[in-house]
């Protein structure tokens, strides 16, 4: 395999298995960081670790508050960084060093814990926790939390 394409498989991956309401983030994101990696290595520039100036930290946390407000509604890369006011390239750049993720996996792994908590707190049918969180497909719920808990919904409820 070739070294550039082995840095994607992660994120190639993770895009074959999209719920319907990130795939336009995810895609985005895949495209920039395809795009960043490409310009990158075509300048022979060196990865560098740049610090993230309390202007950015703020803007990025408007995003941030804003996807925990509205965390089971559509979401989009333009939408987030339009909101911190910055290109989605500069955004996702941000975001990547304040929150140690991408916007998409935070927004994931925010409402794969947010189930969690309500698979041990409620009775409620797992299928109607995974539609409550976002997901609208149970088969990527139940692969992405068990990915996530190590365990599928229903074994993780059981261990309370």
């Amino acid at each position: 395999m070739l070294p550039v394409m082995s840095a994607f498989i992660p994120s190639l991956v993770e895009v074959e298995t999209l719920t319907h309401l990130g795939k336009a983030m995810a895609g985005a994101e895949l495209a920039i960081s395809v795009g960043a990696f490409v310009a990158k290595a075509d300048s022979g520039a060196t990865a560098s670790r740049q610090r993230v100036s309390p202007h950015d930290q703020r803007r990025v946390s408007k995003a941030l508050r804003h996807i925990e407000e509205h965390l089971t509604e559509p979401v989009s890369l333009d939408d987030l960084a339009c909101r911190a006011g910055m290109s989605r390239f500069h955004f996702l750049r941000v975001f990547q060093r304040v929150a140690g993720q991408t916007p998409y996996q935070y927004v994931v792994s925010l409402r794969l814990t947010r189930a969690a908590i309500t698979l041990r707190q409620t009775q409620a049918p797992v299928s109607a926790i995974a539609l409550d969180a976002g997901f609208g497909d149970l088969s990527t719920f139940n692969h992405r939390f068990r990915n996530m808990f190590g365990k599928t919904p229903t074994k993780f409820r059981a261990t309370t």
